[in-house]
C-alpha cells in the first residue's frame, strides 16, 4: 500500500485548507460589524502575521505600509474641518481599512494553498461535486486573471503606453480600452478552459476519486480559528 504524501509548502507552520476557508468568512463578519481601532488592529495583526508564516514577506509588508498610510490620514482628517469631499474621503479610507484584513486572508489562501488540497479538505468535509468543482475553477481563476492583468499591462508598456498615474489621469479612455476591454473579453474565455480543464482531469466523474494531499487539522489551526471566533465575539460583546 502506498501512503498518502503529504505535500509541504513553504511555509513555517502548516495551516489546513479548512482554516483559511473559515477564517475569510469570520473576518468577513468582523470586518463588517467591527469599525473601532482595536479589533480592526487585531484582525490585521492575526492576518499579518499569517501571511508571515506562509512566507509572504514582501506582500505582508506592503499590507502593512498601506494600512499605517491608511490610519495616518484616517488620524490627520479628523481633526480637520469636515466637508462634502472630505467625508467621502474618511468613508472610502474607512471601509477600505476595515476590509483590508479580509483581502490579507484571502490572498493567504489564494496563495498558499494548492487546488488538491482543497479538494482533499472537500472530499473529508463530504462536500457534493456541485460545490467542489466550482471551487476548484474559482479557485484557479483568480491566479489566471493576475497573470492575465500582468501580460496586458507589459503588452501597453512595449506599445508604449504604460498604466501610471500620468496616464490614468490625462487619458482615462484609452486605459479603459487598451487595459479592462481586453481583460473582460478574457475572462470568459478562461472560466471556460478552467472548467473544461477541471472536467478533463475527472472531477465530473461518477467514480470515486483519490488524492494524495493529505490534510488534518492540528492545534495550531484550532488556536487560529478560536482567536478568530473570540474577536467575533468580543467585538459583540464590546459595545
Amino acid at each position: 500500500m502506498f501512503e498518502k504524501i503529504k505535500f509541504q509548502g513553504d511555509a513555517f507552520v502548516k495551516i489546513d485548507p479548512r482554516t483559511k476557508l473559515l477564517l475569510v468568512i469570520l473576518c468577513s463578519f468582523a470586518a463588517l460589524r467591527e469599525p473601532r481601532l482595536l479589533y480592526q488592529g487585531m484582525l490585521f495583526a492575526l492576518a499579518y502575521f499569517l501571511l508571515i508564516n506562509g512566507r509572504e514577506f514582501w506582500y505582508a509588508q506592503k499590507m502593512l505600509i498601506v494600512y499605517l498610510i491608511m490610519i495616518g490620514i484616517d488620524m490627520l482628517i479628523k481633526g480637520s474641518s469636515i466637508n462634502s469631499g472630505i467625508v467621502i474621503l474618511v468613508a472610502g479610507i474607512l471601509v477600505f481599512k476595515m476590509f483590508l484584513p479580509v483581502i490579507m486572508v484571502f490572498s493567504l489562501m489564494i496563495r498558499t494553498t494548492k487546488v488538491s488540497e482543497f479538494l482533499a479538505a472537500f472530499k473529508k468535509m463530504h462536500f457534493p461535486d456541485e460545490i467542489t468543482i466550482p471551487f476548484a475553477v474559482m479557485f484557479r481563476f483568480f491566479p489566471t486573471i493576475g497573470e492575465e492583468w500582468t501580460n496586458i499591462k507589459n503588452a501597453m508598456k512595449f506599445r508604449g503606453f504604460a498604466f501610471n498615474i500620468k496616464n490614468i489621469i490625462t487619458r482615462p479612455a484609452l486605459i479603459y480600452e487598451c487595459l479592462i476591454v481586453p481583460l473582460l473579453s478574457n475572462t470568459v474565455i478562461i472560466a471556460d478552459e478552467l472548467s473544461a480543464a477541471s472536467l478533463c482531469r475527472g472531477l465530473g466523474a461518477d467514480n470515486k476519486r483519490t488524492c494524495l494531499a493529505d490534510v488534518k487539522m492540528g492545534l495550531v489551526d484550532f488556536a487560529i480559528v478560536g482567536f478568530a471566533l473570540w474577536l467575533n465575539i468580543a467585538s459583540l460583546f464590546a459595545y
